[in-house]
């Protein structure tokens, strides 16, 4: 960016990583000035009001990634906003992620022990998302994974063990929030965390007061209803549920409400 620009009051909807190659550059956030020079890593995060602005009529070149930490039904929609908050439509407002960094005192200029091999990774992620070869979407996520994972090494106090058992109902009862239109099952939940399926199933019943499948199968439910009512054909349902067949939707259907799809739907008319 050529010197004397300003980016007056925004908010992101996602995470940005910035790494200052060289000049500088002024972020204020909550009225206080970061003065950001060569080399410094920065973290922006989703829903925190910042400028960022010319220091000294420096140029500055900043080589950035916005990324997210979740899919979800508005992943396709978010953009790279230039606004304030109050400009944001009430569907937009929806759009700004969770932020999983909000229980840290993180300033926006991060530490980074081994800042080497964070930047290698950092410009490969760039590299291969510019070049888009084949799978070229996994590639950038194991290198996100990776500078997340260091990020949080880096700035974040680990607690002892003893603490997982309260964080993991909580991180299984998100991902189901997030992910509950694709099969999950205690198979696969083993897998995403590690954890035994007996383990998951013990501490979340423990922690939430009901068992996981029962959660999962509660926002499918409400979900699946909420489509029939709206005027959503039983086909449709399916398929942004992804279900195998009509028919397993139905029995499922049926089972839980106690009726088939296709009379709620004509109730619900």
């Amino acid at each position: 960016m050529n010197s004397g620009f300003l980016i007056g009051q925004r908010v992101i909807f996602d995470y940005e990583i910035i790494h200052i190659a060289y000049g500088k550059m002024r972020i204020n956030i909550g009225n206080k000035d970061y003065i950001c020079q060569k080399g410094d890593i920065i973290l922006l995060r989703p829903g925190i009001p910042h400028t960022l602005s010319s220091v000294d009529d420096i140029a500055v070149s900043q080589p950035h990634i916005h990324f997210d930490v979740t899919y979800d039904e508005h992943s396709e929609k978010v953009y790279i906003t230039f606004k304030d908050i109050d400009k944001f439509t009430d569907e937009e407002k929806t759009w700004i992620r969770k932020d999983i960094f909000e229980d840290m005192a993180l300033c926006p200029i991060i530490k980074i022990s081994d800042q080497s091999k964070f930047l290698k990774t950092f410009y490969e992620v760039i590299d291969v998302f510019y070049k888009k070869t084949d799978v070229y979407q996994l590639s950038c996520k194991a290198k996100m994974i990776e500078l997340i994972e260091t990020i949080i090494k880096d700035n974040a106090v680990i607690h002892e063990k003893p603490q997982a058992d309260i964080a993991l109902p909580e991180l299984i009862r998100h991902y189901i929030d997030y992910s509950f239109k694709n099969v999950i099952t205690l198979d696969s939940l083993e897998k995403q965390f590690n954890y035994s399926k007996f383990h998951i199933g013990r501490v979340f019943f423990d922690h939430v007061g009901t068992t996981v499948i029962k959660y999962y199968n509660e926002k499918r439910v409400k979900y699946a209803k909420a489509m029939l009512s709206s005027g959503a054909s039983v086909s449709e349902v399916v398929e942004e549920l992804n279900f195998s067949s009509i028919y397993a939707f139905s029995r499922y259907f049926k089972t839980a409400v106690g009726c088939s799809p296709s009379e709620y739907r004509k109730i619900k008319k």
